[in-house]
């Protein structure tokens, strides 16, 4: 997943690509990786490892073509409506920064949200169709009593993924400033 991530990195900075188009290629990255298991889980494996043999390579594409579409469809918005944001106070528009803070929260929190269902979603469902009817997030609106304890141990997750993972970022950063500046620079920056 970090090679993954680091790829992405490395296409965003050659292709100069924005914050947006950065997100989206971060989760579309991961995506093969969390369909592997969650397609293995639908089917009751909940055992199964990455090179599990139980699916087709037709389930897990078939993941990431659903959590694509929902991701560009949920993202959009956000990413039009957080950039508009930034224009704005950049320009000294908007006065105070509590409303803006305000706003960045709501934006915040309402991405957590959607990224959480869309993986829920795209496995669910069987096509992109089904992912965007009405009834498949009636299903998820019955399931919502999961939803703390799902939200918990993602964000409890990701939490621990970071305090692990941040201090091998500064220590493998510090070895490489001393080796080559700018590459030490390079990666501090995307830790």
């Amino acid at each position: 997943m970090l090679l993954l991530g680091a790829g992405a990195g490395l296409i965003m900075k050659l292709v100069n690509a924005s914050i947006p188009v950065a997100v989206f290629l971060v989760l579309l990255t991961s995506s093969p990786i969390v369909g592997r298991f969650a397609m293995a889980a639908r089917q009751g494996d909940l055992s199964a490892g990455f090179m599990s043999e139980a699916l087709s390579k037709g389930e897990t594409l078939g993941f990431v073509g659903r959590h694509a579409v929902l991701v560009l469809i949920w993202a959009t918005p956000l990413a039009i409506l957080g950039g508009w944001l930034m224009r704005r106070m950049a320009a000294g528009v908007v006065d105070s920064a509590v409303s803006s803070g305000t706003i960045g929260i709501a934006l915040l929190v309402a991405g957590v949200v959607r990224q959480s269902v869309s993986p829920l979603v795209a496995t669910k469902a069987d096509s992109v169709r089904e992912a965007l009817s009405i009834d498949m997030y009636g299903w998820v609106w019955a399931r919502r009593q999961d939803w703390a304890p799902f939200l918990a141990s993602l964000i409890g997750g990701a939490a621990l993924f970071t305090a692990l993972v941040w201090p091998l970022f500064g220590l493998l950063s510090l070895l490489l400033v001393k080796m080559s500046p700018a590459a030490g620079v390079f990666l501090s920056a995307r830790a």
